[in-house]
């Protein structure tokens, strides 16, 4: 409806969006008010003249009502158009839409010790668990000290899943060489 009274007054054929089929639509709404104001028109003076005061008060409230009722039920309005799906676009690696989500995770290590222990560090503590369990039957949240002793001292503190998030959002984060030596040690785990 909203669309219809933005055209409402210009030339169909300028809108270039609009088919046949609206155009028609929009014409058929005009003819349609048109008529509906004349014949309102002529209601209102003719009960005017009949009735007097007490008729006019009567049409105007039922072409009140009538309008309402119009307006509820959206007539006259054009047809809606269906709308188009935008499809979304692949990436480049869209077979590989796990090593996008960690090489992204990855990367918020650099920006600040904030950045890496609320997004990089799940993502190590996450495979860190997943490797010791498979290979050496530990579990990282129930016997962290014997997971402790897997990883080593040097890097424990990286991986600590019980370290509270650090609150400085300043750079730097973890430098590249530190995280090069977690990923590697999380490799060889």
């Amino acid at each position: 409806m909203v669309e219809l009274r933005r055209v409402w007054h210009r030339d169909p054929a300028e809108i270039g969006y609009l088919d046949e089929d609206d155009l028609r639509a929009i014409e058929r709404t005009r003819r349609g008010a048109g008529i509906l104001t004349v014949v309102s028109g002529i209601a209102v003076i003719t009960a005017y003249s009949v009735a007097g005061f007490a008729g006019l008060v009567v049409v105007l409230s039922a072409l009140a009502v009538l309008g309402l009722l119009l307006l509820a039920l959206g007539v006259p309005t054009a047809p809606a158009r269906p709308r188009r799906r935008r499809r979304r676009t692949q990436p480049n690696d869209a077979p590989y839409p796990t090593f996008q989500q960690v090489s992204e995770q990855l990367s918020w290590a650099e920006v600040s010790p904030r950045h890496y222990d609320m997004v990089t560090r799940p993502l190590l503590v996450r495979l860190l668990a997943s490797r010791l369990s498979e290979r050496h039957g530990v579990d990282l949240h129930r016997d962290p000290e014997q997971a402790r002793a897997i990883v080593g001292d040097d890097l424990w503190w990286w991986l600590d899943p019980t370290r509270p998030v650090e609150g400085s959002s300043q750079p730097p984060g973890v430098d590249v060489r530190t995280l090069t030596r977690l990923v590697e040690r999380l490799e060889t785990v």
